[in-house]
């Protein structure tokens, strides 16, 4: 598994196809009609504006399969949200999804998208059904204990790639929970938090302190460097300015 070849299309080529889709709704994110770019010619990579040109890319051969981590698969019984939006019964967990690769595989997918797998301080934010969606995290650097842990998201990221399989988390770098983020980064840092206003469930990420940018693209580079994810779908993009992904961007290449 070539781990380099799909960072570039993986954060850009992952983010746009899913913008021109709406993103995922677990978080309220807004609908839009696809965007259908007008044919062109190849260009040389140095003036690419777009994510990806031809066969030749893989970015644009990735068929992706979602994996709803907290309603998919409960391969571990010791930890479970047991709670969540929908009727599943929301014992899902990184061990289900590894013991499923096999079947995913079988689908004729390449690459799997984990929606947010990071740390939500469940039962602190006082809502337990927002928290097993991911989508409102507190650790940015931990694995949620009701998914499993930092080194089973390794093993399921190696057990993904022997099967040829890409990985992709979810970034949701726009927003966090409301109790705020619960510690800081390997490097020290935090980020900026803002009120999202009445009735927002979490606090905003507030991008005009330049602590919140140094924060999450260490986000972004750490969860490559240290356990070889292959690229980013990123939640809610209008919540960051196009200067701020674009910095992030260039972090993850």
């Amino acid at each position: 598994m070539k781990q380099g070849t799909l960072r570039y299309g993986g954060l850009l080529g992952v983010a746009l196809l899913l913008a021109a889709c709406g993103g995922s709704g677990s978080s309220g994110g807004e609908s839009a009609p696809p965007v259908v770019n007008p044919p062109v010619t190849h260009p040389p990579v140095a003036t690419a504006s777009r994510a990806c040109y031809g066969d030749d890319q893989p970015a644009c051969n990735l068929r992706i399969y979602q994996v709803m981590v907290e309603s998919f698969a409960d391969g571990d019984g010791s930890a479970n949200y047991g709670v969540g939006y929908g009727p599943s019964q929301h014992n899902g967990d990184l061990q289900g999804i590894i013991d499923s690769l096999d079947h995913i595989k079988s689908l004729n997918v390449n690459a799997i998208w984990l929606t947010p797998v990071f740390d939500s301080c469940a039962g602190q934010g006082g809502d337990n059904k927002l928290d097993a969606t991911g989508y409102f995290a507190c650790d940015f650097f931990t694995v949620d204990p009701n998914f499993g842990s930092n080194a089973k998201l390794k093993q399921l990221v190696d057990a993904a790639h022997q099967r040829g399989l890409y990985v992709f988390l979810d970034g949701v770098f726009g927003h966090v929970n409301k109790v705020g983020v619960s510690k800081p980064s390997p490097a020290g840092l935090l980020p900026a938090l803002k009120s999202g206003g009445a009735g927002y469930p979490g606090q905003l990420v507030d991008y005009s302190q330049p602590q919140s940018l140094a924060y999450f693209k260490e986000v972004a580079r750490y969860w490559i460097e240290q356990y070889g994810i292959d690229g980013w779908r990123f939640d809610q993009a209008y919540q960051l300015s196009l200067d701020e992904w674009r910095a992030i961007r260039r972090e993850v290449e």
